[in-house]
């Protein structure tokens, strides 16, 4: 679950706000926009603990969220952001820790392991695969341990104006696999664009968000 920043946390990133500015660089494709953070692990590496990141809320004004985007959205328990990897019709399933999309392994490469903090432990050593979606549209992904509770699944079929969601984090990620279930079109808020702060190294960011 992530949180919309509160007072506290807009006054330990103020240091950040003349980054802001860089908004002009968007254009004229994005034109509101809303700053939240990162509590948790279950979009490592590409969203960390402590990272705050701006969400275009006109992002799907004029299409459909696509395949590897990675969307806020709305849900029973709060405010989540995950990565969209099934749109509505596809088939998708986990098989022993790999990912099917129609009835296809998604590609995926491994790379060096990534340092993470979690369980009150800094820099735990977790493998890092670099997943890529039959578009071509790449990004890195977390596999902690073999036989993790979401490593196999039920296949799913993604319904008609819904989503599936994970989180890049794999082992340590409630999703479209486990309680979160499928996300109605309704309840995205809008896309992950980028992020201003690094809650690694606790200083200002200016990384997009892929």
């Amino acid at each position: 679950m992530i949180a919309a920043m509160s007072r506290a946390a807009w006054r330990r990133v103020l240091v950040a706000v003349v980054i802001l500015g860089g908004l002009a660089l968007f254009g004229t494709r994005f034109f509101f926009f809303q700053p939240f953070n990162a509590p948790s692990v279950s979009m490592s590496p590409t969203l960390n603990e402590g990272d705050f990141f701006l969400v275009s809320l006109r992002a799907y004004s004029g299409h459909d969220p696509e395949r590897g985007d990675v969307a806020v959205f709305r849900s029973a328990k709060g405010d989540f952001v995950k990565r969209i990897v099934g749109i509505p019709a596809d088939r998708v399933q986990m098989i022993d820790g790999r990912f099917f999309l129609n009835g296809k392994a998604v590609a995926r490469r491994r790379i060096e392991n990534f340092s993470l903090a979690q369980y009150g432990v800094d820099m735990v050593p977790v493998r890092q695969f670099v997943e890529t979606l039959p578009s071509g549209r790449s990004y890195r992904t977390l596999d902690a341990v073999d036989g993790a509770v979401a490593d196999n699944t039920q296949l799913f079929i993604v319904p008609a104006d819904h989503y599936f969601v994970m989180g890049d984090n794999r082992d340590n990620s409630d999703d479209s696999r486990l309680d979160v279930g499928y996300v109605a079109r309704r309840d995205i808020v809008g896309r992950v664009v980028v992020k201003f702060v690094d809650g690694r190294r606790h200083a200002p960011s200016w990384a997009p968000v892929d």
